[in-house]
């Protein structure tokens, strides 16, 4: 072991003392330089990034932001002021159309004729129809003095047969107590019961023979009434079709359409306008389909005809569905504005409910109630990025936020298709 006044020992701690601050300077001076080196590639890194981030501006974006509170849940639909009475002028009979007599915008009372058609067999047709009735009631009423001049002699002949037996009765009674103190012959006597006998047998039979006459002409005349009847219903019929040649409006109201033109053939069954009232009217509003789903009869809801609104409710809900979309008769709750008419286009809101203390937001145009989608948050550093979202109950405006957002995130709710729908992007 070396001592320590041993001169080769000093000189090796001395170098020890000398080395340690050194290694320390050049440790620090490392450590300057990578976190210099660290600092240039971080600002490297983000002017990359910055670069390759696109940027869109602001005025070409719909941005919103999300909201808490009360949700009131509506569908919109547009349509037109529709009359709650109205006729359509329907041709009975195949005619020709003569002349217009009421265009359309003339109020017309329910008697006033607006169409004036012809068809000449239809009157050939009452003429006979009336002709039959003629002749079968002259053959009716002849036929009719006949069986009743056939009741008259039978009654007459049995009135003549009683009035005998009546005579023979009383004789047989007188000769009756003559027979016993041999007053008159037993013979004399008996040939008068006979007779009585005889002449009551004739009465019964004639009775029997007048009521099965009358049942007879009864039943014949009833026969010849139930064909002049039908007979009568023909003519009536065909006077109803003549007349209606003579097309009338059938309501008070207003001509709203005329389909029929001068000189030109309508075939039976053809609609050939429209009467119509301007009061009351109801408001008919296309439902997009998936929207209807939650509709029910009652619910409030909003006319807007552009110059005014007013309240309503639904009156009826139409089953049927035509180019996705469900009709809904509304009934406003007040008197419409004077300008109001048939066919004016107008808009409305159906409220379905309210929901309290959700989250909601405009609602985009691929959102649909209960699935999920992505749109782009935006940070305070203007920069949005694309979130998963879960999308609740929708309204025709709004939609709820189940998750993915919360209240005051401010999210773009444009569809971003045209930037190819980058995963980050900037605002400018």
């Amino acid at each position: 072991m070396n001592k320590p006044d041993d001169p080769f020992v000093i000189g090796q701690m001395d170098v020890a003392r000398l080395d340690h601050p050194q290694r320390r300077r050049r440790q620090v001076m490392y450590a300057i330089v990578a976190l210099i080196l660290l600092f240039l590639a971080g600002i490297a890194a983000y002017r990359w990034l910055s670069l390759g981030v696109p940027r869109i501006a602001v005025d070409r974006l719909w941005i919103d932001t999300v909201r808490f509170g009360d949700f009131e849940r509506t569908v919109r639909g547009t349509g037109v002021l529709t009359p709650k009475v109205q006729r359509w002028l329907t041709a009975q009979s195949s005619a020709t159309v003569e002349r217009v007599v009421a265009q359309p915008g003339t109020r017309v009372k329910a008697d006033d004729v607006v169409l004036e058609m012809s068809n000449p067999e239809l009157l050939d047709l009452l003429s006979d129809a009336q002709s039959a009735l003629a002749a079968a009631a002259s053959d009716e009423a002849s036929k009719r003095l006949t069986l009743e001049g056939q009741v008259m002699d039978l009654e007459s002949s049995l009135a003549t047969l009683s009035a005998d037996h009546g005579y023979t009765k009383l004789q047989a009674e007188r000769e009756a107590k003559l027979v016993e103190p041999k007053l008159i012959s037993a013979l004399q006597y008996m040939q008068t019961q006979q007779r009585l006998e005889a002449l009551t047998e004739q009465l019964q039979i004639g009775a029997r023979r007048l009521a099965g006459l009358r049942r007879n002409v009864g039943e014949q005349i009833e026969s010849g009434t139930a064909r002049i009847a039908q007979l009568r219903r023909a003519v009536v019929q065909r006077e109803r079709q003549v007349e209606a040649l003579r097309m009338r409006a059938g309501i008070d109201g207003v001509v709203q359409s005329i389909e029929a033109t001068e000189g030109k053939q309508a075939a039976a069954g053809s609609s050939l306008g429209l009467i119509v009232q301007t009061s009351p009217l109801w408001a008919k509003l296309s439902v997009p389909e998936a929207q209807a789903k939650d509709l029910v009869s009652g619910m409030k809801a909003l006319i807007d005809l552009r110059s005014a609104s007013l309240p309503g409710h639904i009156v009826r809900i139409v089953p049927g569905v035509q180019n996705a979309a469900v009709e809904v008769l509304v009934e406003p709750d007040g008197a419409l504005p004077p300008e109001a008419r048939p066919a004016l286009g107008i808009a409305g809101t159906i409220q379905i409910d309210r929901i309290a203390n959700v989250l909601t937001i405009p609602r985009p145009p691929e959102a649909r109630p209960d699935s999920t989608g992505t749109l782009y948050r935006i940070g305070s550093d203007d920069r949005a990025e694309r979130v998963s979202v879960r999308y609740g109950r929708a309204s025709s405006d709004r939609i709820e936020i189940v998750s993915g957002l919360k209240k005051g995130d401010r999210v773009v709710l444009s569809n971003l298709a045209d930037w190819n729908n980058p995963p980050i992007f900037r605002l400018q």
